[in-house]
């Protein structure tokens, strides 16, 4: 596997802590889940990532980008989780499947 560096010049502090949120997140949940989802179509993983979109979109219209009540998912778990989607999309992708 390709070791991935990166320069906090090039992308930027917050940038940099961002993507660490999300593969801590992918790393604990692959913990769970493994790799279950090279196995979801893609047009699954497609509703996914529209259905966290809405959520997020509801989680802004209603003030909530701050944290919410404990054990609810915030705006940011949401785009954790997009991203996260997105990411699983393009590895079935890059693997050639299609829809």
């Amino acid at each position: 596997m390709k070791e991935i560096k990166i320069n906090e010049d090039e992308y930027g502090k917050e940038f940099i802590e961002a993507l660490e949120n999300v593969l801590e997140v992918r790393k604990k949940k692959r913990l769970v889940y493994k790799d279950t989802f090279m196995s979801d179509d893609i047009q699954f993983l497609c509703y996914q990532i529209d259905n966290k979109i809405k959520r997020l979109k509801l989680q802004i219209e209603n003030g909530e980008l701050k944290e919410l009540q404990e054990n609810t998912e915030t705006a940011k778990d949401s785009c954790i989780d997009i991203v996260n989607y997105a990411l699983f999309l393009i590895a079935k992708i890059n693997r050639g499947d299609r829809i």
